[in-house]
């Protein structure tokens, strides 16, 4: 068997077993949870939805605007389905941001600028959690409710603190040169010989230097569809006639994003409903919080299943 079918095959069996175990120790709440699920209000549901589809438009223009940097203009009618292609492509990755390189592949083959879709699409995902960091921080500062765990604000001030990093190597080119140096990047690149293609992919990086017009915009969308993101969650609460603050929403939510980034599951599956769990059941209960999480499961596969079938007709 090869190595990728085995590590497929073992993130698989992780998700699995996270949800095996989740629903394990929730047992006592099965009655409950069967309850919530099965008086969920359908108009609010539907409604939920639709404002999350709202935000993969708007994440989808955002996409627009940073391809716009490298001279790669797409429209939205091809990027919308693009994105809800790679939310479906998503589902077989081992992180929730490996629709990623499928979005990439495809802007590649329609611009034939493998560099610049690549890059673009990085930074896309770049913006999109700095916007996220951004509105944790901003809802760490304003909540007046306890953060419950020290990780939540650990996790948020480590995504902000690495993407403004990340920001400043940008701007900074001395910084950057300091940070390779000090920690050996340079000569490790030379060993490997993927020196060329670093110093392509970063200049192809730098060109956003120039345009903070562009970038500006770029946050400015990622920040209004994460709050409709967000909002989504919030009439999911709505829908199982659970009160969930918003504040509390926007301070999770970011924390839960990036635990579905780690490469051990496929698409975050069992590390998602684990984290709606842990950081949300001190607010509402754990079968509150664990059904929350099996709604919001079941509105990323609805808007999944929708790419998948615009897929099946892509050309």
């Amino acid at each position: 068997m090869s190595k990728p079918k085995l590590s497929s095959i073992l993130r698989i069996l992780i998700s699995l077993s996270l949800l095996a175990l989740l629903f394990w120790l929730a047992r006592d709440n099965f009655t409950k949870i069967r309850q919530l699920i099965s008086s969920v209000n359908i108009v609010v549901f539907a409604l939920a939805f639709l404002i999350f589809i709202l935000g993969v438009v708007l994440l989808a223009w955002r996409l627009q605007v940073i391809l716009a940097g490298q001279d790669a203009f797409l429209s939205l009618r091809d990027l919308f389905p693009l994105t809800l292609i790679g939310y479906f492509f998503t589902n077989f990755m081992p992180t929730s941001v490996g629709g990623d390189l499928v979005k990439a592949h495809y802007i590649s083959k329609k611009n034939n600028r493998r560099l610049s879709a690549y890059t673009s699409v990085f930074v896309d995902r770049v913006i999109g959690m700095f916007s996220v960091a951004l509105i944790a921080s901003i809802a760490l500062l304003i909540t007046r409710e306890g953060i419950g765990h020290r990780f939540i604000f650990w996790s948020i001030i480590f995504l902000l603190g690495s993407c403004s990093l990340f920001a400043l190597s940008l701007f900074q080119k001395n910084l950057l040169k300091k940070i390779s140096s000090t920690l050996g990047l340079v000569r490790l690149a030379q060993t490997l010989r993927i020196d060329l293609p670093i110093k392509k992919a970063y200049n192809a990086l730098t060109i956003y230097t120039t345009r903070k017009d562009l970038i500006a915009k770029a946050l400015i969308l990622s920040v209004v569809a994460q709050f409709i993101t967000f909002g989504a969650i919030f009439f999911l609460a709505k829908s199982l006639m659970v009160c969930l603050p918003f504040a509390r929403i926007l301070l999770v939510m970011p924390v839960i994003f990036v635990l579905c980034m780690l490469p051990v599951t496929m698409n975050g599956l069992g590390l998602r409903e684990w984290g709606f769990v842990l950081f949300l059941a001190p607010t509402i209960g754990e079968a509150a919080a664990l059904s929350l999480s099996l709604l919001y499961l079941a509105v990323f596969l609805l808007a999944s299943l929708i790419g998948g079938i615009i897929y099946l007709f892509w050309r």
